[in-house]
């Protein structure tokens, strides 16, 4: 059936890549968070979820058409691979969200810096020429010790939609501590 392990390969990673932006798909992206919070140790590094989506991005669609949209998604896929560690889980879980989880931040100061090349990334695939402006609202649960994933989940989608109340375009990092009683 299988010719090879290069078939085998690519028949399993289809079934785990979002094909437009090279990225983990919604199931592989959760089931591999998941993984990492069963394992995880109380005194493990910090490590944060990031929750965003691309501010209006039903505009840039109804504006220059689903094929412009879908080129843009590919190049927020690319930022995002080329923006991270390789130990670190990046995902579209959406048609415009993405879920990122950074595992071991030494420095909590980090994360700010995270924030801030994302949204200036994202920003850069503005084209004044057409009068779209290309900005992300980004939620995120900084974890202290052991909390269940869908704690971290419902902390980031909370904060990612505090962003966007307070005007898009910017992050709200909320922080999770594990209930040690």
């Amino acid at each position: 059936m299988w010719r090879d392990g290069l078939d085998r390969y690519r028949y399993k990673r289809q079934g785990t890549v979002d094909q437009l932006t090279k990225l983990l798909n919604r199931a592989e992206c959760e089931s591999q968070i998941r993984e990492y919070f069963q394992i995880r140790k109380a005194d493990d590094p910090i490590c944060a979820l990031i929750m965003f989506d691309i501010d209006n991005f039903k505009q840039i669609n109804d504006r220059l058409g689903h094929l412009a949209g879908d080129q843009i998604l590919g190049e927020v896929g690319s930022i995002l691979r080329e923006g991270f560690r390789a130990g670190d889980i990046v995902g579209r879980v959406g048609g415009d969200e993405f879920l990122v989880l950074i595992k071991n931040i030494h420095e909590e100061s980090n994360l700010s810096d995270v924030a801030c090349r994302i949204g200036d990334s994202i920003r850069s695939l503005s084209e004044p020429s057409d009068d779209i402006d290309v900005s992300c609202s980004l939620g995120i649960a900084r974890i202290h010790g052991i909390i269940p994933y869908e704690d971290a989940y419902r902390d980031a989608d909370q904060a990612m939609y505090e962003a966007k109340r307070l005007g898009r375009s910017r992050y709200v990092i909320h922080d999770i501590f594990a209930n040690n009683n």
